[in-house]
């Protein structure tokens, strides 16, 4: 092997392979490759002695055969005992070539009988979200699922990801004391499918560690968020650590000297939130209790924004309105992105687009609404785009799956109004906004109603108060290399919100003044905000209100302005990689 500046290269052979190699689709095969320092870190950690046997049940190129050889070689092994699985062979051509003393099976994974005799299972699980399988495959995982015991089967479903599946089956090739160490996708820490699997890890391994880092992104690909999972096998109940790497790999000797928080959590906790969470956000939701209640379901009822289908047809700018002449009973105002909120109320003038919606069949439209029927003409004759993530384009709007199942394509339903709207995409501007009346709220955002009884103008100042912010932070999933925040429909169920019905008298008098002044102006980036009079004004007001002092506010807004600068910044480039030893098409 030569070296290169990464730690690692390749020899002649294999990079000679790899400019000659046809392409492969990696994206559908869940297939990202892992850098050596990570893998050198997982290695050190699952594999103890010179004697142990090694298995990576997705190997793909080889980065974990290659790294598992390194480290029995390392101990003393003078003939490593590696293995290796995976359903690709164009990826074990080159397996084969970097891991020549592993024995390397072409096969997938899951159809391979269990093998109790492996001291350590070490890899990148394939990141294959379930809607990506086809029926064919999915039927198969059914078919699996019935050779497990019941216990271990339960819960599993059609939303499980496949990696879900494969812990399943890598379980049975260990040895009781046996060590797993996988990258994988964070999604199951805090989603209702991810439960069963949670509480498998708690059932069948008696050491449970999960690793993030919080100061390089491990991989270039935005889309993937992981963790690195540690499993030791033996009955449990489990231990289960929570470490957020604060260090670089390249400065760190091993996962071990990280300091972990042990929760004892069961499968129906958010892990992410035991993870990720800063000590302030522990400490403020201990201290408010029942003094918390739920926004969804308490407070207030709330879906998703409208969801039209196809936006070129449905969210309709002022121009392509007067083109096609559409009378203003068929229009509503639409709020399409937190752009258009340059506060918390939101001006109808600050809108550029409006939302079709038209219930009416084309006879009654031409009596009645002839610029409405001209536009569902138009748009019948337009087909689709392509997108983003390999979505092709050229359907025509009519047959667009989300669409012709309506009966009639172009009605999208009744649009409610909203009182609130939480955005479903957070960068580091936080903001609940109020629409105009009688406005739609597009499909980035979460709409909401206050039920009745409700004090709709308190809740609302309580919703943009740096208490409900930092709940928002701490729930959300991050996107380490977009420094998106996501807050979907499992994150808006588990927010809560200092309880509106507890407050009353001169607090709420202090919370409403407070936020009257905040909400008559532009709202920006939290940070800055958090130097404003009027926002400490208003988080003051509330923690007043809930029985705790003013500094809290403090350490709210730094715990805040910490996580989002985490989230937001440009981290450092991930650890060392190595470029795939095949092109992308």
């Amino acid at each position: 092997m030569t070296r290169t500046a990464n730690g690692v290269g390749d020899d002649s052979n294999v990079g000679a392979a790899r400019r000659a190699a046809p392409g492969c689709d990696r994206a559908r095969l869940g297939q990202f490759f892992t850098p050596r320092l990570l893998v050198d870190r997982i290695c050190a950690w699952a594999i103890r002695t010179p004697r142990d046997r090694v298995i990576d049940p997705t190997c793909g190129e080889g980065d974990f055969l290659v790294g598992a050889a390194d480290r029995l070689s390392a101990l003393g092994a003078r003939r490593p005992d590696v293995h290796g699985v995976d359903v690709d062979p164009r990826v074990l051509a080159f397996a084969r070539k970097r891991g020549a003393e592993a024995r390397v099976r072409e096969a997938d994974f899951l159809s391979c009988p269990p093998d109790p005799r492996f001291d350590a299972i070490v890899g990148n699980f394939p990141y294959v979200r379930q809607e990506s399988l086809p029926a064919a495959y999915k039927t198969f995982l059914q078919g699996f699922l019935a050779t497990l015991p019941a216990e271990d089967a339960k819960g599993f479903s059609g939303q499980s990801d496949l990696y879900a599946y494969l812990f399943l089956h890598a379980e049975r090739f260990l040895r009781p004391g046996g060590r797993l160490g996988v990258v994988v996708s964070n999604a199951w820490l805090d989603v209702d499918y991810g439960r069963a699997l949670r509480g498998f890890f708690l059932r069948r391994f008696r050491r449970v560690t999960i690793v993030e880092s919080r100061r390089e992104a491990w991989f270039d690909e935005p889309t993937i968020n992981p963790v690195v999972l540690l499993l030791e096998k033996g009955p449990g109940p489990a231990c289960v650590r929570f470490v957020q790497a604060d260090r670089p790999l390249a400065a760190l000797p091993s996962f071990e000297v990280l300091p972990a928080r042990e929760v004892a959590v069961t499968e129906a906790d958010r892990w992410g939130t035991a993870l990720r969470a800063p000590q302030a956000f522990l400490d403020l939701a201990a201290e408010l209790g029942g003094r918390a209640v739920p926004l969804r379901g308490g407070l207030a009822d709330i879906g998703r924004g409208v969801t039209p289908g196809v936006v070129d047809f449905f969210y309709v700018d002022r121009e392509t309105a007067d083109r096609h002449g559409i009378e203003g009973r068929y229009l509503v105002p639409l709020v399409r992105s937190l752009r258009e909120a340059r506060g918390v109320e939101v001006r109808r003038e600050d809108l550029t687009r409006a939302l079709f919606v038209c219930p009416d069949a084309p006879e009654r439209l031409a009596r009645v609404g002839i610029g409405a029927l001209r536009h569902i003409i138009w748009g019948a004759l337009q087909e689709t785009r392509a997108q983003a993530r390999g979505k092709l384009g050229g359907m025509p709007f009519p047959l667009v799956t989300s669409l012709r199942s309506r009966p009639l394509w172009y009605d999208v339903g009744d649009v409610g109004p909203a009182d609130f709207l939480l955005n479903r995409f957070i960068g580091d501007r936080y903001l609940v906004p109020t629409p105009p009346a009688n406005a739609a709220a597009g499909d980035v955002f979460f709409a909401g109603r206050f039920r009745e009884g409700v004090d709709a103008p308190l809740a609302l100042a309580l919703l943009n108060s740096a208490i409900v912010f930092l709940w928002m932070e701490v729930l959300g999933r991050k996107t380490w290399r977009q420094g998106v925040l996501y807050f979907y429909g499992p994150e808006v169920g588990a927010l809560r919100v200092p309880d509106p019905a507890r407050i009353a008298g001169a607090d709420r008098r202090r919370i409403l003044s407070a936020f009257r002044s905040l909400s008559h102006r532009e709202v920006g980036p939290f940070p800055e905000e958090a130097r404003l009079a009027d926002r400490a004004a208003l988080d003051d007001a509330v923690l007043r209100a809930i029985g705790l002092d003013s500094t809290w506010r403090e350490r709210i807004y730094d715990a805040l302005s910490e996580e989002i600068d985490l989230r937001t910044r440009i981290l450092p480039g991930k650890a060392s990689r190595r470029p795939s030893l095949l092109p992308d098409r």
